[in-house]
C-alpha cells in the first residue's frame, strides 16, 4: 500500500514511516504542512493518506481532506484518509467537570 503522511513533528512522522514500512508498505510522501501536500498529492497518488489533525501551519487535518475532496485529488477520491489527533506517548485526558 502507497501511504502518504502528513505529521508536522519529526519523531512522530519518522515512527509512523518505520512502522508502515516495517509493515511492507510504501511511504511516497511526509509532510508537515497542508500546502505541501496539496501541491504533491498527485504526484504521490497515495492509497491511503494518514493526516495529523492540527498541523504546525495552523491548518487542519481535516480541512486538508475536505480540500483535497473538493479539488478532485487523487488523494481523496481514491484513497481514505485517516486523521490522528493522538500523540506518541501522550494519554488522554480524562474529561473536567465543572465545580
Amino acid at each position: 500500500m502507497r501511504i502518504l503522511i502528513c505529521e508536522d513533528d519529526p519523531i512522530h512522522s519518522m515512527n509512523l514511516e518505520m512502522i508502515f514500512e516495517d509493515g511492507g508498505h510504501q511511504v511516497v510522501g511526509i509532510y508537515g504542512r497542508a500546502d505541501a501536500v496539496l501541491l504533491h498529492c498527485w504526484r504521490d497518488a497515495p492509497d491511503l493518506a494518514v493526516v495529523d489533525l492540527d498541523l504546525a501551519d495552523g491548518a487542519t487535518g481535516l480541512a486538508m481532506v475536505h480540500t483535497l475532496d473538493k479539488l478532485g485529488s487523487p488523494a481523496s477520491s481514491s484513497a481514505p484518509s485517516l486523521i490522528s489527533s493522538l500523540k506518541l506517548g501522550s494519554s488522554p485526558r480524562p474529561p473536567q467537570h465543572a465545580r
